[in-house]
Formats: C-alpha cells, structure tokens, sequence
C-alpha cells in the first residue's frame, strides 16, 4: 500500500465477506490508476544539448510548447537555446545558435500560454525581456529583445498571468512583488508583506490570485489588483525552496518543499483557510527541488525532483486523505528539468494523457503518459474534458480594470470519432476494460482477497 493511500481497516468479525471488503480497502477505484510514462523512440530524442541547469535553479530548468523548446545554454552571461520540436537534425551542432538575453545568469523563463512564439526570462541583471522567436527557430544570435523591463534588481522568479495577455508578475531579491502590463515600461503595481527572499509564485487558473512560497516558511495568496496580502499560513517548515500548485475547481494549493527533518513533503491547503494543510505527505529523504506540474482538466498532480530518475503522479480530490498517489514513471538517468506540454496537443487517439519533455544529462527526450483501454477507437470523453483553447480571456488593462473573464475551452474529440458516452452498451462497457480497465477490479480484488486470507492463515 503507497503511504499516501488510506490506511486499509479489516471488517470486524470475519465471514465469507470479509476477505472481500478488506480487498477493497486495498483497492481505490480511479480511472489513472495505471497512467504508464514511458519515452518516445529513441529517434525522437535530442542530443548533444549543452543545457546550464544551474542557471536557472528556480525554475523547472526547461519550458516546452507545441512548436519549441527552450532551456539555459552554456555560456558567458544568460544564455537560452530555443529549438523546433519538427527539426529533422536532433543531433543539435556544437556552436547551437541562442538567444543572448542577459549579461548575467537567467533565474526564471517561461513561453507565453498565448502566443508559442513569445518567450520571457528573467535574470539576476535585474531585467526581465520578451523575445520574438522565428518561426524556424533561433538559428542565429539573438541580442534584441521585443521588450525590456527593468526591474531594477535581481530578478528571481516570474509568474505569467493565466487568463490575461501581456501581464506578468515577477518577484525580486528585495523581497518584492511586482505586476507589470508589458506594454508599459514600469510595474502597474508593487507588492508588499514579504520578509525575505521568494521562492515561488503563481496565478490561479482563473486569473484572480497570485499565491507564494517564502524563506520565511510562509504560504501568501495575494489579491493582484488589490496589491494585498488576502490571506497567509505556515508552508513546509524546512531550509530548501519549496514549490506551488493551483487546483481551482477543488478550492485547493499544493506545496512541496522539504520539513524541519530533512524529508521532502507535499502539503495540500484549503484556499479557503491557510492556518493548517489539509493533508501532508511525506514523500521521500531526497535532497532535489521538486517540480509540480498540473493537469488542472483531470486534477493530476505531476512530480519529478531535480536530480531524480522518475516522475511520481497524484490524483487530488476532496475524498480524505484528498491526496493519492498513483504511481511512478522510473527512468534510468536523472532529471534536471522538466515541462508540459498544452493538453490540445495530446494524442488522444492512443489515450495519451500528457505528454512532457525531460532534460536528461545532454538529452531532451519526450515522455508520453497514457491510460491503457481495451477500445481505442472510440474518444474517451470521461478522460478528455474539454480543455483551455490558448487564447487570452482579455487584455492586462481589462483585467486591471475589474473582467473575470475566464479563457474559452475546445473539444478534444477528433472530427468523426465517437465519444464513448455515444457508443452502443455493449462496446461502453468494454472501452474502459480488459487488463487495466474496470472490468478488471472483481480480479483484483479476488487476487486480493486470497492473499489476505493466507495472511491470516500465517498468522
């Protein structure tokens, strides 16, 4: 049993029944129990990639979308290499093109969820710069950005506005928040109520608050527009960074970071009432900084530690402990960084629930996330709700001037597949199972059951 399942009870007075019902304890029913992540072939590997994970220790070390990928290159200065997923040579040359974005290291860099071409960083230098990227890539030096702000210290973690185009918040070495338009060169608000250096920040899926994590051991949700601290309680207790994560629709925030002894945690809060977490997890002894990543259609929580050889994943919901561990994707070398791409670009048709890349040494490797089911052929709608479309709900001055409204979403049904709520009863009940489906769970809990009830023989 994982450490983060329920603790199984056994039914009091024993009976033919009773194997059975401790079985089930056992067994929780979810329909990402056996998410499996493994890479693509090898073919679609990249290789050669001279990444500086060290420069950006605050980040997750490498940011994909549907066109490219980008992570801090070696060299003197901030250095970022931005390559086309498409590129027929994955072998990349020894003297990679890049983009020379800051005259010191880069702390944070992230593409815009609206536009794939448009890529922000941030660095100690104190400045935090838009860049248009080619449509083939970045294939000579770049030194000219779209837009420079300055922040006017160093820069070391920026947050991109959820539902609103052109906005950003960045958190500075003085312990500051700042919310910037880019279309203007100076913040449209400046943020208080830190004691020290932050961590982590990001905005809520639906674009109404920004949450942090602190050296001073402190979780913050902040009204942006405000410009206040609306609420705040003890995050994880330990000395290493620690890490956030939005599940709007469940009311909830994740942070992971390590405790007072040494073990890295994940903690599950209450947006509502930050004074205790909901839930805490012990994950392991590791000393990495642990990357979350959401896939807010299915509330799946992804984790993979920098310096770790796998990725672990969690369900998130209200039922106690309200979070559940699923299981693992191992890998045979290490991780320095990791990225997600959009859910639109999924295939759908092979199950595939997410699909990451995975910085690796000197490799850049996709990694696919699926959920096995017997009938293929029909759209597993009870796994593909409609998702966000990638446009922007509004523009930075509509939303500082008071709209809430919430980005648009698309199906994920290809054109002439039927979604399997259509399908005749017979192939319905089928879709979901044969080994790792539905029909699989009588199996289960009878292999179950029988090896209690050898348990008590031992006994």
């Amino acid at each position: 049993v994982s450490p983060t399942s329920p603790t199984p009870t056994t039914p009091v007075g024993g009976g033919p029944g009773a194997n059975r019902d401790a079985a089930l304890a056992l067994v929780r029913e979810s329909k990402f129990r056996h998410i499996t992540g493994k890479p693509t072939f090898r073919s679609t590997w990249f290789d050669d990639v001279k990444s500086d994970p060290s420069r950006s220790a605050s980040s997750n070390g490498l940011q994909a979308n549907s066109k490219f990928f980008a992570c801090p290159w070696k060299g003197v200065g901030g250095v970022v290499a931005v390559i086309p997923l498409n590129a027929k040579q994955k072998r990349l040359p020894h003297s990679q093109a890049c983009i020379l974005a800051h005259s010191q290291p880069i702390n944070d860099f992230s593409f815009s969820p609206f536009d794939e071409h448009t890529l922000v960083t941030a660095s100690d230098d104190g400045h935090v710069k838009t860049w248009t990227v080619p449509e083939e890539g970045v294939f000579r030096p770049m030194d000219k950005p779209t837009v420079d702000l300055n922040a006017g210290c160093r820069v070391m973690t920026l947050a991109l506005h959820t539902t609103a185009a052109n906005l950003l918040a960045t958190c500075g070495h003085d312990s500051s928040v700042k919310l910037w338009d880019i279309e203007s060169p100076n913040p449209v608000a400046e943020i208080g109520g830190h004691s020290e250096l932050i961590y982590d920040a990001v905005f809520s899926w639906d674009g109404r608050n920004l949450a942090t994590t602190c050296r001073d051991r402190r979780l913050r949700i902040i009204d942006p527009r405000r410009g206040t601290v609306v609420m705040e309680g003890p995050g994880n207790q330990g000395t290493a960074p620690s890490r956030l994560a939005w599940f709007d629709g469940l009311q909830r925030l994740v942070t992971v970071g390590n405790n007072p002894g040494g073990q890295r945690e994940l903690l599950l809060f209450d947006t509502r009432d930050l004074s205790t977490p909901v839930s805490t997890i012990v994950i392991d002894m590791g000393s990495g900084v642990l990357i979350p990543i959401v896939d807010p259609d299915l509330s799946v929580l992804y984790l993979g530690g920098k310096g770790d050889g796998n990725v672990r994943y969690y369900e998130i919901n209200n039922d106690p402990p309200c979070v559940h561990y699923l299981t693992e994707a191992q890998f045979p070398e290490p991780q320095q960084g990791l990225a997600m791409l959009p859910k639109r670009f999924v295939d759908v048709k092979q199950v595939e629930v997410a699909k990451f890349y995975r910085l690796a040494g000197t490799q850049i490797q996709p990694v696919s996330f699926t959920v096995p089911r017997a009938k293929t052929s029909f759209f597993q709608d009870d796994i593909f709700p409609d998702t966000f479309n990638g446009l922007p709900a509004h523009t930075a001055s509509e939303w500082l001037a008071g709209s809430d409204a919430q980005c648009g979403r698309v199906s994920l049904c290809p054109e002439g597949m039927v979604p399997l709520s259509q399908a005749p009863q017979e192939n319905k009940a089928s879709a979901g199972g044969g080994r790792f489906g539905r029909d699989a769970e009588p199996a289960n809990v009878a292999v179950l059951g029988s090896l209690l009830g050898k348990m008590k023989t031992f006994e």
